[in-house]
């Protein structure tokens, strides 16, 4: 029955029938973390790494944090925000850490090149991930 409902929302998100920054953040409101989640958040460090030698035609961003609701949707809301085109995305979630890999580029098809470029790509996750633990403290 989740799948069913997970599948039906993504169609409808492809569609435009669904509001997916509503639907997250209904999902938050709706969920109180527990203590032992807030606790293990705490415990985890929030790095975001940036390698343009591991992948030949992208950019791979990859970020280590504290798993919480919507989060997936934060990180490829702010890389959208930059402009970036997310090509593929590896997700591992592991008790309550993530590791998400991202592999990108420029709109233009190249790889994101400039040291400043990427200081804004890492300052836009982190203030993203802040933001959300703001929303779940």
């Amino acid at each position: 029955a989740l799948w069913a409902r997970v599948r039906t929302d993504i169609e409808a998100a492809l569609c435009g029938e669904l509001d997916v920054e509503e639907t997250v953040a209904r999902t938050q409101r709706s969920r109180k973390a527990s203590t032992s989640v807030r606790r293990a958040r705490q415990r985890v460090l929030t790095r975001v790494g940036i390698d343009n030698v591991v992948a030949r035609d992208h950019t791979v961003v990859e970020v280590h944090a504290a798993d919480r609701p919507g989060l997936l949707f934060t990180l490829a809301g702010r890389l959208y925000g930059l402009g970036l085109v997310v090509h593929s995305a590896l997700i591992s979630t592991r008790v309550s850490q993530v590791v998400d890999i991202f592999y990108v580029t420029e709109a233009d098809g190249s790889k994101v090149t400039d040291p400043e470029r990427h200081e804004r790509i890492r300052e836009a996750i982190l203030d993203g991930i802040e933001l959300r633990d703001a929303v779940d403290a």
